[in-house]
């Protein structure tokens, strides 16, 4: 076989072939895509651990470590742009803020979760902070705006249960427990204020058919 010939052969062999690609640069692009993806992951899981790790602290009540460790994932959420992320550090900063007695400040970032709540569509958030300001305004002595508050709550989780109605009554069984809390709360309050009609009202949508002494 000529020379030409051999070159010719080896220049179309199937294993120089599969080596071409590796030995062609890397568009810079692509690198930085990929740099970046990686560096946004990392921090959502940063965040992810310091959410969880202010949880943690929550319960043994260490309420200043978990508002530290909260105050640190909720900058990362903001930063990648994480609204749940955000919305669910924002909550907790209010939960501990309350525990700590004050109560202006868990209002203000109850306040900063509800609207981030509202833009993501995330009913259930929306519901859950709505109670947990209207028990932070019953904490202040102040039972009519609680009141306003908790029946936004029930409002909203009425509307949850009539979408629940298509699943299995366990379900909808659970569903209930988690938020009647909210309901005998608003109760109470309407007790207190003597308003008989609208508590037995709110009592009835949990399938209460008498009022409380």
């Amino acid at each position: 076989m000529s020379l030409r010939l051999r070159l010719i052969s080896w220049i179309t062999s199937p294993l120089l072939l599969t080596l071409i690609p590796s030995l062609l640069p890397i568009p810079s692009y692509l690198l930085s895509t990929t740099a970046q993806a990686q560096t946004s992951q990392d921090q959502k899981t940063e965040a992810d651990k310091l959410l969880e790790q202010g949880n943690q602290q929550f319960q043994r009540s260490q309420y200043k470590d978990a508002i530290q460790s909260w105050q640190q994932a909720l900058a990362i959420y903001q930063k990648l742009k994480d609204r749940k992320g955000e919305t669910n550090s924002l909550n907790n900063l209010g939960n501990a803020y309350r525990n700590l007695g004050e109560y202006p400040k868990a209002i203000e970032f109850y306040r900063q979760s509800l609207a981030i709540f509202r833009e993501i569509g995330d009913i259930a958030g929306e519901g859950l902070t709505l109670s947990n300001i209207g028990s932070t305004l019953e904490e202040q002595q102040q039972p009519e705006l609680a009141i306003v508050f908790y029946k936004q709550s029930v409002n909203v989780r009425e509307g949850i249960r009539q979408d629940l109605r298509k699943l299995p009554r366990e379900q909808q069984e659970s569903y209930t427990q988690t938020v009647a809390h909210t309901y005998r709360r608003l109760a109470d309050l309407l007790i207190s204020q003597g308003r008989l009609l609208e508590a037995q009202q709110v009592l009835e949508l949990l399938k209460i058919q008498e009022l409380r002494d």
